[in-house]
């Protein structure tokens, strides 16, 4: 058998309730004297945010206040399992989930990251238009553009993973007719 650690969900919003529970396991045993808890730390550095685990049947519960998350930080997270069960504390496992912003609070933009990297080259391609030296020098200081074949390439490359990300896979339908063959 192996053992999968469970993890908080992928996302998790600002501002909202968050909760999530662990089932029993014999690496986490739901048992007086085994505290489980949460390090939930922003990657680009920060404070990090200690969740505890209560006791809920033959499991763990975890929970934080929606004012407690409404502090938080959008942006990409590492969690880390952690247990103390007397003998000393150590790490479950870990991995990474994002803190959206607050939809209802939030004036941030919301784009990801690869819809911003799109709409940028796009501007960049539509900019390009009237300008045809890839290359120039102003007052002793070179500067280089991409050249359009490669933000050609770059374009096609974020366009299939917007894609991905609004449910709109690569698959292409085209209307078919067919014909009657008595006819």
């Amino acid at each position: 058998m192996t053992h999968r650690t469970p993890a908080p969900p992928a996302a998790l919003y600002a501002g909202d309730a968050w909760a999530w529970t662990l089932p029993a396991d014999p690496a986490y045993p739901a048992a007086a004297g085994v505290a489980l808890r949460y390090a939930l730390a922003p990657i680009a550095g920060g404070a990090p945010i200690l969740i505890a685990g209560a006791l809920a049947g033959d499991g763990f519960a975890f929970a934080a206040a929606s004012a407690a998350t409404a502090a938080h930080t959008p942006g990409a997270y590492r969690w880390r399992l952690i247990v103390d069960d007397g003998a000393g504390r150590r790490v479950l496992g870990e991995g990474s989930f994002e803190v959206r912003p607050d939809p209802e609070a939030s004036t941030a933009d919301t784009r990801s990251h690869a819809r911003r990297t799109l709409d940028a080259i796009e501007a960049t391609i539509e900019g390009r238009a009237s300008k045809d030296a890839d290359a120039f020098t102003i007052e002793g200081r070179s500067i280089t553009r991409t050249p359009l074949e490669i933000l050609m390439k770059l374009r096609e490359h974020y366009r299939r993973i917007v894609r991905r990300e609004e449910g709109r896979g690569p698959v292409t339908f085209r209307r078919v007719r067919f014909a009657d063959g008595d006819s």
